[in-house]
């Protein structure tokens, strides 16, 4: 479901949550019913998510990067079933990578019925600035605000930190487990690509300067497996040197879903497996029965030396805080549109 969410939002394809068969079936005959968002009128957004009052900059790529399977997770709750449209990404455009929106549409995907949303300045149906103003009246005043609160507890909820209970706008927070112990790593959940592979091994000869030169051995320390497709295990320059430094273990062509039994997944039924996705933190829990932590990638890697990792606090450790702007707002039921689209209209009008 996670690929259809990044079709449809990031490369602008159109496709819908299909089972094999009926996958097979279009194939064969060449053509697809036409429901959903396969129509135009079904890819509008109907509703609006905002996070215009929310900062998330930050110099740490460590830390941006956890920001999107988190974000990725509260928009899939928020929107309710409907196609959204999220603004506020647009003035970090810069640092947004692919991997950044593999994350988030895989967060996305597990809490959302829709399997497209639109992100203002970002994927391609949503970059004219004209495009999103017809978005925007589309919307008709259906506004959700995405606050740091929110961002906080959709992190603890991924770190099983507390539980969640119908919406995040009525959280109640639970304690599940205090732990810090790390038992198992599982990265890839989406596949990892090539630079996250140079990430990682980057990450892991970073670690083991740090350690002293200590070689980290899969066989003795916490164990490290990352699911990758073949054809990008073939292609990586770093993945010889996961393997034979750093014992980590690649599995070719599945999914941490499909996986969920032993030797795959611990056999202890009280161990804790850390992850980096948010993916795979929502599906996991109920799929294995473990307890599971979230965490960076560099977290991954600093627990497959110390074995544990410390609960962080969203508030002190990650970037997510009030911006001094002015949050996006609704005058007399009518939508206003974000700073920089306004300024765009009134220019327009002035060079008319």
């Amino acid at each position: 479901s996670n690929a259809v969410v990044y079709a449809n939002t990031v490369l602008g394809a159109r496709t819908e949550k299909y089972a094999d068969y009926l996958d097979i079936c279009c194939a064969l005959v060449g053509r697809v019913p036409a429901v959903g968002v396969h129509l135009t009128e079904c890819r509008k957004p109907t509703v609006l998510l905002t996070m215009e009052g929310v900062d998330i900059s930050t110099d740490d790529p460590d830390e941006f990067q956890i920001t999107f399977p988190v974000l990725g997770h509260l928009c899939g709750t928020l929107s309710d079933g409907q196609v959204p449209l999220l603004l506020g990404l647009d003035k970090y455009k810069k640092a947004i990578t692919t991997d950044h929106l593999k994350a988030f549409c895989a967060a996305f995907g597990t809490t959302a019925a829709s399997p497209l949303i639109h992100i203002a300045g970002i994927t391609p149906e949503a970059m004219d600035p004209t495009d999103v103003d017809v978005f925007i009246k589309n919307c008709q005043g259906r506004t959700k605000e995405i606050t740091v609160q929110a961002l906080e507890e959709t992190f603890r909820i991924l770190d099983q930190q507390q539980q969640k209970k119908n919406h995040p706008e009525t959280i109640s927070s639970t304690v599940k487990d205090d732990s810090q112990n790390i038992d198992w790593i599982s990265l890839g959940n989406p596949h990892l690509s090539l630079s996250e592979c140079d990430e990682l091994l980057r990450l892991f000869e970073t670690q083991q300067v740090a350690n002293g030169n200590q070689r980290h051995d899969g066989n003795v320390a916490v164990p490290v497996i990352a699911c990758i497709s073949r054809a990008l295990y073939d292609q990586s320059s770093a993945v010889n040197k996961l393997e034979d430094l750093f014992g980590v273990t690649f599995v070719r062509d599945t999914c941490w879903c499909m996986l969920l039994d032993p030797p795959m997944i611990p056999s202890d039924p009280t161990a804790t497996i850390l992850t980096n996705s948010g993916k795979y933190a929502h599906y996991g829990p109920g799929l294995t029965g473990r307890k599971y932590r979230f965490g960076t990638m560099k977290d991954c890697v600093h627990a497959a030396w110390s074995g544990m990792l410390p609960r962080k606090s969203p508030s002190r450790d990650f970037p997510w805080r009030s911006s001094r702007r002015r949050p996006f707002s609704t005058v007399a039921g009518t939508m206003s549109a974000p700073p920089q689209i306004t300024m765009v209209r009134f220019l327009r009008r002035v060079f008319k």
